[in-house]
């Protein structure tokens, strides 16, 4: 019996014994943890410390301790002293002559501080920096494709800047001859065209040509007008479609555009989606041109029917449309080559019964050319002549050239 009280008691020793060194070590742990902060508590800067440090200019200290503030002490004090060694570093970096890469890292790291990110000065001057580090870096020889990456993800850091956007699509236009830029230009106008800014955007000749060639890739995905509307309402603000709406009207009856009807094609369907308005005259002079090109298919083409036999029952208005077809140089006629030979029957013969004096006014001015009557100082005015002479030759019952013009181009020595 008293061995076994024995053994109890010699249990509850040991018991004893390994609580008390565990409540030790816990004691021992409790002290270390509170000297550790307690000398880490020391090491935290001040808003002394700030001060001293922004009066050095000492930036990247400065900003490696300016969060030691608890948020409660960040107050306006604060918030000024961080914008201003934000705003004399960038002054500081401008009066460089070379940017390096540790100062556009460091530029990067600041837009994570929530009280910059209001701080026009200091967004402009970083995009500023920026565009010279990377123009720098793009005139040196040996030029990869990590610099563009480097150039997406500066830009990735902050869109909300439409004049650097400008600026950067400028930069990879310039570059566009080295095989390692892949950059879509229009990746730096995008988010600016919907921008209080974007007039100023979407005025940038160079712009206007991405955001064109943007529109009418979408013009490929989309067929219905009104989701159409809805996409440019949501991408661009009304100060950047002014002049887009203006450079597609321009579009619809531009010279340079009268051998390309599917641009001005859709640039007739963008307008006509977005409601804006188009003078009845340009309408006009656009559907006569358009069906005179080769018309394509759909409901623009059926406009275009129309439009023109509303023409051949009023000779005022075909006559004010008639001479300023005059004054192109080429002359439209590529429908007078289209392909399919009962497509092609049915358009001339629309064209002829609705506008009979175009065609001998194209075949004339083809034999004017060819004889040397007239002088033509862009070349040939009627490149689809030889087509035009062909078909009336293979429908001459059609009688869609008159017969002495006819018989003139065939007298003509072949060459």
């Amino acid at each position: 019996m008293w061995f076994i009280i024995e053994l109890k008691g010699i249990f509850m020793l040991r018991i004893f014994i390994f609580s008390l060194i565990n409540l030790i070590n816990l004691i021992t742990l409790i002290i270390q943890f509170s000297v550790a902060v307690s000398y880490a508590e020391t090491l935290l800067y001040t808003i002394n410390d700030l001060r001293i440090l922004e009066q050095e200019k000492n930036y990247q200290e400065f900003f490696q301790h300016a969060r030691d503030v608890r948020p409660e002490g960040r107050d306006e004090d604060w918030k000024n002293m961080v914008n201003f060694m934000a705003e004399s570093y960038i002054y500081d970096q401008m009066k460089k002559k070379i940017i390096d890469g540790e100062s556009i890292k460091f530029l990067n790291s600041l837009l994570e501080w929530p009280t910059l990110k209001g701080n026009q000065f200091f967004l402009e001057g970083r995009g500023k920096l920026g565009i010279k580090y990377f123009k720098a870096r793009l005139s040196e020889l040996g030029k990869d494709k990590e610099i563009f990456k480097e150039i997406i993800s500066f830009w990735e850091l902050n869109k909300e800047a439409p004049k650097l956007g400008l600026e950067f699509m400028k930069l990879i236009i310039e570059n566009r001859n080295t095989s390692f830029n892949t950059i879509d230009p229009f990746t730096f106008i995008e988010k600016g065209m919907g921008s209080e800014l974007g007039g100023i955007v979407c005025k940038d000749e160079n712009a206007k040509k991405y955001i064109i060639k943007h529109l009418f890739e979408v013009l490929l995905k989309e067929d219905d007008n009104n989701k159409l509307a809805a996409y440019i309402q949501k991408k661009m603000s009304p100060s950047c479609w002014t002049p887009i709406s203006e450079e597609l009207k321009e579009m619809l009856t531009s010279q340079i555009q009268i051998d390309k009807p599917q641009n001005q094609l859709n640039a007739y369907r963008l307008l006509k989606a977005k409601g804006t308005a188009i003078s009845s005259s340009e309408e006009e002079f656009f559907l006569v041109l358009f069906i005179l090109q080769a018309p394509i298919n759909g409901s623009v083409m059926n406009s275009a029917w129309n439009e023109l036999k509303k023409l051949g029952k009023d000779y005022q208005l075909r006559s004010q449309l008639f001479e300023r077809i005059k004054k192109l140089d080429p002359l439209p006629g590529k429908s007078f080559a289209i392909f399919s030979e009962e497509r092609k029957r049915v358009i001339l013969d629309h064209i002829h019964q609705n506008f009979p004096e175009y065609m001998d006014y194209y075949a004339k001015t083809c034999l004017d050319y060819l004889k040397g009557q007239k002088n033509f100082v862009n070349g040939n005015p009627t490149p689809y002549c030889k087509d035009l002479f062909n078909s009336a030759s293979k429908f001459e019952s059609k009688n869609w050239v008159d017969s002495q013009l006819t018989k003139s181009y065939k007298e003509l020595p072949k060459l």
